[in-house]
């Protein structure tokens, strides 16, 4: 049997499984405030039952109702619960998802289960519990004969529904079995119109303000409790320290380009690149330290969806931060690309492993005779810097080393 308390200690991380791993997110989900609603709403649907709600059954309650049917409401003309297996699920769903363990995926649970209450609340489904309809048949007091009847929906314990129990009662004969008095339930439980009843069973699963509670009280409805679940759950996230995004290993390609897409990560490391190392070596270990020291804050937009492409998940909310982890062999390939495509000169100091990139401070290399008749050039009496009309000359001019 599902617990019946909910934890309600406070909580700001939501987790997540993904294809890339598991991360954590930080946000602002009072998850206490989310269980505290949820716990309410269990508590108040509790103490409303039997004759409350227009049962013969003492015991049975709103909530007891809930998990016996979820939310597909009575069947037509039943005036028990239906069994069904609906309510328990989606009393343990919510009482997971209000607990302190809330996962990522909880948005997507929890959006299907509004979806679904939504579109049971209208007319047009048989299921919605204010749209059920019973034959209120109307009764001689003395003759106990049928005069008329009408459809009605909602509730099916009406006046014309009392008077006929009561003159059962007077009129009952031995061996026939007991009945209790049902007296009428407040009118605005029942309608001759289709989705304009208010009973309980609806109320508890569908209310939207005060007006629609009639004859019981309760603080939020059901769907109340789930939009507010969706919208807590939607607010933008932040990337836990404890879960860094790793920007690719060396076995993995294309990390070096998906990195620069983030407008932080290629801040610092152009930053760095301004000011290298007395001897011309890029400084990764400054930038390194810079990229993984601090949460980076993500721009809205473009930056969040390249955020959750990265990690593979697909979530409706805005990354607002993120930590990263990136190795020295990754910032120098970046370094390297950014350099590429400003076609200025590095040099990889340490051919094997990648770990050294030479950026500045190249040795000057003299152009001397000896060099141009190496490569292959004629020498000249004319300057390399002369003007000449000569395309050898010209090209003579270019090459200068």
């Amino acid at each position: 049997m599902v617990e019946e308390t909910i934890k309600k200690e406070e909580g700001t991380t939501i987790s997540a499984t993904t294809p890339t791993g598991t991360y954590n997110f930080e946000g602002n989900v009072n998850v206490k405030l989310l269980s505290e609603m949820f716990q309410l709403w269990v508590e108040e649907t509790k103490q409303v039952k039997g004759n409350k709600i227009g049962m013969l059954q003492p015991q049975l309650s709103l909530y007891g109702m809930f998990l016996k049917q979820g939310v597909v409401g009575r069947k037509k003309g039943f005036a028990g619960a239906v069994s069904s297996e609906g309510g328990n699920k989606i009393n343990a769903m919510l009482k997971r998802i209000f607990n302190n363990d809330i996962d990522i995926d909880d948005i997507t649970d929890l959006k299907q289960l509004q979806q679904y209450m939504n579109s049971i609340n209208s007319s047009a489904n048989d299921s919605n519990p204010r749209s059920i309809p019973f034959l209120d048949k109307e009764i001689d007091d003395e003759t106990g004969e049928i005069t008329g009847s009408r459809e009605i929906y909602g509730h099916f314990r009406t006046p014309n529904y009392e008077d006929r129990i009561e003159y059962k009662i007077k009129n009952r004969k031995k061996g026939d079995p007991p009945l209790k008095p049902s007296p009428a339930v407040d009118s605005a439980w029942y309608s001759i119109n289709d989705n304009d009843a208010r009973p309980p069973f609806w109320s508890m699963l569908y209310a939207e303000n005060p007006n629609d509670v009639v004859g019981y009280t309760l603080t939020n409805s059901l769907l109340q409790v789930i939009n507010a679940g969706i919208e807590a759950l939607e607010q933008p996230l932040g990337l836990s320290k404890d879960t860094p995004i790793q920007l690719g290993d060396k076995t993995q390609t294309g990390w070096a380009r998906k990195a620069m897409e983030i407008s932080g990560v290629k801040r610092i490391i152009r930053k760095w690149m301004k000011t290298p190392q007395p001897n011309g070596n890029f400084q990764w270990e400054r930038c390194q330290k810079e990229i993984e020291g601090k949460a980076m804050q993500i721009p809205r937009g473009n930056d969040s969806d390249r955020i959750k492409e990265m990690i593979g998940i697909n979530i409706p909310n805005e990354i607002k931060s993120a930590w990263f982890k990136i190795s020295r062999w990754r910032i120098n390939e970046i370094v390297t690309i950014l350099l590429d495509n400003k076609r200025m000169r590095w040099e990889n100091k340490n051919k094997r492993n990648f770990n050294t990139i030479q950026i500045a401070n190249f040795p000057v290399e003299e152009t001397t005779e000896n060099n141009l008749q190496q490569e292959g050039f004629e020498q000249t009496n004319k300057s390399i810097n002369s003007n000449s009309d000569n395309w050898r000359d010209i090209l003579k001019r270019e090459m200068i080393c």
